[in-house]
């Protein structure tokens, strides 16, 4: 290899017209009078070398050029690793791609017809129950239904429906998405303002839509959101209650007050655990199961958002919200306690993090809390760690690999 690279240093060097031009110096010599000794030698390896030399840069050249196809080839698996087009290997684990619908429904379906007690559930569950936690929002407008879960950017979504009606004046007006009069007078409603037999109409016909939150990042955000960011309301305060009587001793009670001097509440986090775990507690559907609150096997949807996938989910469902409005709607954040919403678009999509906080809990208990929404992971495509406290959105598919 040092040879070529010195003659690679020759030929960098002498031009090609200097080389010929001492060449036919020396056979012109060579048919004219007779060369001495020396002078022949000297020719003839001079000559050697050359013959040596161009089939070691031919090699040469064809083995950087072998190199540059293998290191061209190996961006372009990788880029279309990235891109979902082939499936992933070990290695890429945490690289995924966001599912078709066709995937997600399908899963969705699967899971629904090997676990037939889930329609069963729905008596346990039934949308009633719900209906004062305004889940199913209804848009005349667009015939559209929405299952608004809590902690899975429904503050968004709502807000989108909102401006989807085409009487927000964006400058102007204080939007209201938890104000039921405020959404009614807007043109949006709730299941539970029809008639039974308007309710299977609408649950029929119209374009049915719900999202989703890895289920236990969705809890761990309910912690934050109820008892360490906001100012204690009902049915928080419900829920305090419940913990002091069952969790605290007299002289270790929490002030049952409203406003802002409760932030935060106070409440651990292995209380919080404790409750969701406690069949006894107060109802919350903050930290309810998705297939509580949505009932998917009931409810056929047609579309399946992701809080994970929300930059591929969205632009399709504000086309649908934008259709009667002069310009599109765009999605924007609207508010975030902890992390941001959405990922950055020009980055690979890793569905991949670390929750700490369930490192303050002990195995026993963060078993059986992450236990709690196992079914929820399985129906969804979610995943939980133990080990590392690590969660993902990832499932396999067939032939395509990995998808969130």
């Amino acid at each position: 290899m040092v040879n070529v690279k010195a003659h690679q240093g020759i030929v960098r060097t002498e031009s090609a017209s200097s080389l010929n031009m001492n060449v036919n110096n020396d056979l012109s010599v060579m048919g004219t009078t007779k060369i001495p000794c020396a002078r022949s030698v000297k020719y003839i390896l001079k000559l050697a070398s050359i013959v040596v030399f161009i089939p070691l840069l031919v090699i040469t050249l064809s083995t950087l050029t072998q190199s540059d196809d293998l290191i061209a080839l190996g961006a372009s698996s990788r880029n279309a690793r990235l891109s979902g087009m082939t499936p992933n290997d070990e290695s890429d684990s945490k690289i995924v791609r966001p599912c078709s619908q066709p995937e997600r429904l399908l899963s969705i379906q699967n899971y629904c017809a090997a676990h037939p007690e889930l329609k069963e559930n729905f008596t346990r569950h039934p949308m009633s129950k719900l209906d004062k936690f305004h889940v199913f929002l209804v848009d005349e407008r667009h015939k559209l239904l929405f299952c608004a879960v809590p902690k899975a950017a429904v503050t968004l979504w709502r807000t989108m429906f909102l401006r989807g009606t085409g009487k927000i004046d964006k400058t102007k007006e204080k939007i209201k998405p938890y104000h039921a009069p405020y959404l009614n007078r807007m043109g949006l409603k709730f299941l539970y303002n029809y008639t039974e037999a308007k309710q299977q109409e609408i649950i029929r016909n119209y374009f049915k839509i719900m999202n989703t939150r890895h289920p236990v990042e969705r809890a761990l955000s309910s912690y934050m959101d109820k008892f360490v960011y906001s100012e204690l309301e009902f049915p928080i305060l419900e829920s305090i209650e419940y913990l002091n009587k069952n969790y605290r001793s007299p002289a270790d009670q929490i002030r049952l007050t409203h406003g802002r001097n409760t932030i935060p509440s106070g409440v651990r986090f292995d209380e919080f655990v404790s409750m969701v775990l406690d069949e006894k507690a107060p109802y919350n559907i903050h930290w309810d199961s998705m297939i509580n609150i949505c009932h998917p096997c009931i409810i056929h949807y047609d579309y399946v958002m992701k809080t994970e996938t929300m930059q591929e989910d969205a632009p399709y469902i504000l086309s649908l919200l934008s259709s009667k409005l002069k310009e599109p709607l765009e999605l924007s954040k609207i508010h975030s306690h902890r992390d941001a919403v959405f990922e950055d678009p020009e980055k690979p999509h890793e569905y991949t993090k670390p929750l700490p906080e369930l490192l303050n809990i002990t195995d026993q208990r963060r078993h059986l809390f992450v236990k709690n929404f196992q079914r929820d992971m399985d129906m969804f495509g979610y995943k939980f760690q133990e080990r590392d406290c690590e969660i993902s959105c990832t499932f396999e598919t067939n032939g395509r690999g990995r998808c969130c």
